[in-house]
């Protein structure tokens, strides 16, 4: 079924490249990775 074993943090990290490819890179607006995400702005800025 999964070719390799990938910790958590390597998941995550390949997810969020994932999704921010989507919108072109883009993260704040209508269609971004942080709307994708179901964050808000502040959540997003905040790390």
């Amino acid at each position: 079924m999964f070719s390799q074993l990938l910790t958590m943090g390597k998941m995550q990290s390949r997810y969020l490249q994932y999704v921010l490819q989507k919108p072109g890179g883009r993260v704040w607006g209508q269609g971004g990775a942080a709307e994708i995400l179901g964050m808000k702005r502040t959540s997003s800025t905040s790390e």
